[in-house]
């Protein structure tokens, strides 16, 4: 109720779920992580939700997430995961973002996020896009520090308030080559015959 009520999660309960190593769950095995299976996720999610609806879907999509991380370049996901054990991110994948290559490299990238699960607590985000001039016109994601978005609580809801699922807004913002993925999310691209989460293309 308190969570509801202040609509967002509560710090101790992301500090306990810290303390478990959930959120290492699909961190790669080099950096430490557990590779665990997809079952495995599910149980994790239901046993939280049973407690908090809220928590348990903040929970599955913080671990969640760090597997996206795996689309993204060798280089990338060692630069992270030397830096901290898991990225806690909030993950968007309506390709609402417009990115333009600069000359130097890199993009600039803007535009408006909405219901970003796990922003409240998040350290950074992956925001999904299309950059500009791409012939093939493909979805990528744009991992970014989230000090490097804005904020807005648009999170009036009736139920699951405590997700404190607020929008995210980008303007301009430089995103180097390393932080753009280099396949497509493959709930995405996978095809009508296609598992979820199973295809990458």
């Amino acid at each position: 109720p308190e969570a509801e009520a202040q609509r967002r999660p509560l710090d101790h309960v992301i500090e306990a779920l810290k303390a478990t190593g959930v959120f290492r769950s699909f961190v790669p095995v080099r950096h430490g992580g557990y590779e665990i299976d997809f079952p495995t996720y599910v149980d994790i999610g239901l046993v939280v939700a049973k407690a908090d609806p809220s928590m348990g879907w903040i929970t599955t999509f913080y671990m969640e997430h760090n597997w996206l991380l795996t689309l993204f370049a060798d280089e990338l996901q060692d630069e992270v995961f030397r830096a901290q054990p898991y990225v806690l991110a909030p993950g968007s994948v309506n390709p609402t973002g417009r990115a333009v290559a600069q000359p130097d490299g890199g993009y600039r990238l803007t535009g408006h996020w909405q219901f970003g699960t796990g922003i409240c607590h998040a350290d950074w985000v992956l925001l999904s896009g299309k950059i500009e001039g791409d012939e093939r016109a493909v979805t990528r994601q744009f991992l970014l520090p989230v000090d490097d978005v804005e904020v807005k609580d648009t999170w009036h809801v009736d139920g699951m308030s405590a997700t404190g699922s607020r929008d995210i807004l980008a303007t301009d913002v430089v995103v180097p080559e390393r932080r753009v993925s280099l396949a497509i999310p493959p709930f995405l691209a996978a095809g009508p015959d296609a598992g979820f989460l199973l295809r990458i293309p």
